[in-house]
C-alpha cells in the first residue's frame, strides 16, 4: 500500500511540476519568445507525457516560427490524449490550411465544430476553406452562421462581402461591407472594396466618400487615391482627378495606371503635351500597354502628327485592342 500512495504522490508532484513549466511556457508565448517557450512546454510534457494541452501550445509555438510539419505533428499527439479538445483540431485545421491542404482542413474543421457547435471562428475559418475548395454557397453558409453567432463578427462580414462581389451580388457585399465598417472603423479594405462597387454601381459621387474614408484611415494607399481620381474623372473633374493622380504616383513612382489615368485627364483639359508625356511614362513602364498607345495616338491626331498616330493605333492593334482599327480605317483607310 505504501508504494501505491508513493506513486499517487509522486504522480501528483509531477503534475504540479508540469503546471509550472506550462504556465511559465504560456507566459514565454505571450512574450513571443516561441523558442522559450517551446522549452518550457518540453519540460511540462517530460513530467506529464499525456498533457494535451501542452502538446498543442508547444505546436502553436512551433505554427508561429513557421514550423508546419512540427506543429501538426504535436497537434496530432495533442489529439492523441484528448479525442474531444476541439481546439487542437481547429488548430490542426488552420495549420493544413496554411500548407494548402484544403480537404484535409475541412475534416478537421468539421470535427471541430462537431465537438463545438457554437464556434464561430471555426465557422468563419472553415468558410475560407470552402472558398479555397470553391465552395462558395457552403462558405457564405458558414460565414452566416459565424455572424449570427457572433453580431458583431467584423471579418466575417468582410469574408462574406468578397464572396457576394465575387459572385456580382454587389448590393449584398455592399451591404456587408457597410456593416464590416461600422463595427470595425479602422478596416479601411472594406470601405475600398465598397467604393469600388459603388462605382460599379453609377453611384460616383458615394463611391467618393468611401474612398475618402480609405485614406482618412491609411494615407499611403496609392490604390485608394488613384480609384477617387477615376471617380473624380468620371465626374468630369479633372483637376481633382489630377491631383489624386500626382499624389498616386508619387506614392508609387511606377505606378503605370496612374500615369495612364492622369494623362487621360491632362489630355480632357487640352493639356495635350503633358498627356503625352504620361502617355509616355505609361508605355515606358509597360510597352505592351495597348490602351495608352491607342489613347496617345487620339491626341497625336488631334495636333496633326498624324503618323505618329497611326503609329501608335497599329502598335495598339497588335498589343491586342481591336478598337484600334476602327480609327486606322477610319483615318488612314486600313
Amino acid at each position: 500500500m505504501l508504494n501505491v500512495f508513493s506513486l499517487v504522490s509522486q504522480n501528483k508532484n509531477d503534475k504540479a511540476k508540469a503546471n509550472i513549466y506550462f504556465e511559465k511556457g504560456h507566459q514565454k508565448y505571450l512574450l513571443k519568445d516561441f523558442e522559450g517557450a517551446i522549452i518550457e512546454y518540453n519540460k511540462a510534457i517530460k513530467y506529464d507525457k499525456t498533457y494535451a494541452i501542452a502538446y498543442n501550445n508547444r505546436a502553436n509555438s512551433k505554427f508561429r516560427q513557421s514550423k508546419y510539419q512540427d506543429a501538426i505533428i504535436d497537434y496530432n499527439l495533442s489529439i492523441k490524449y484528448d479525442s474531444l479538445y476541439p481546439k487542437a483540431f481547429f488548430n490542426r485545421a488552420f495549420t493544413k490550411h496554411r500548407i494548402h491542404k484544403y480537404l484535409e482542413a475541412l475534416i478537421d474543421y468539421n470535427k471541430a465544430i462537431k465537438l463545438k457547435n457554437h464556434y464561430p471562428l471555426a465557422f468563419n475559418n472553415r468558410g475560407l476553406t470552402n472558398v479555397k475548395l470553391n465552395n462558395l454557397s457552403r462558405a457564405i453558409a458558414d460565414f452566416s452562421i459565424a455572424i449570427n453567432q457572433f453580431p458583431n463578427y467584423a471579418l466575417a462580414y468582410y469574408n462574406r462581402a468578397k464572396i457576394y462581389q465575387r459572385l456580382y451580388k454587389y448590393k449584398l457585399a455592399i451591404n456587408d461591407y457597410t456593416k464590416c465598417t461600422q463595427i470595425r472603423h479602422s478596416m479601411h479594405d472594406a470601405y475600398f472594396q465598397k467604393g469600388f462597387l459603388l462605382y460599379r454601381l453609377g453611384k460616383i459621387q458615394e463611391s467618393i466618400i468611401e474612398f475618402n474614408r480609405v485614406i482618412k484611415y491609411d494615407k499611403n494607399m496609392s490604390e485608394a487615391y488613384l480609384n477617387r481620381g477615376i471617380s473624380k474623372s468620371a465626374l468630369h473633374k479633372h483637376k481633382e482627378a489630377i491631383y489624386d493622380f500626382d499624389i498616386a504616383i508619387k506614392l508609387n513612382i511606377k505606378y503605370t495606371q496612374a500615369y495612364y489615368l492622369r494623362a487621360l485627364s491632362k489630355s480632357s483639359l487640352k493639356m495635350y503635351k503633358q498627356g503625352i508625356s504620361d502617355f509616355n511614362t505609361s508605355i515606358h513602364l509597360k510597352p505592351n500597354h495597348a490602351m495608352a498607345y491607342y489613347s496617345r495616338g487620339i491626341i497625336y491626331y488631334k495636333i496633326g502628327e498624324k503618323d505618329k498616330a497611326k503609329k501608335d493605333w497599329t502598335d495598339s492593334l497588335r498589343y491586342g485592342f481591336s478598337g484600334a482599327k476602327v480609327l486606322l480605317k477610319k483615318y488612314f483607310g486600313k
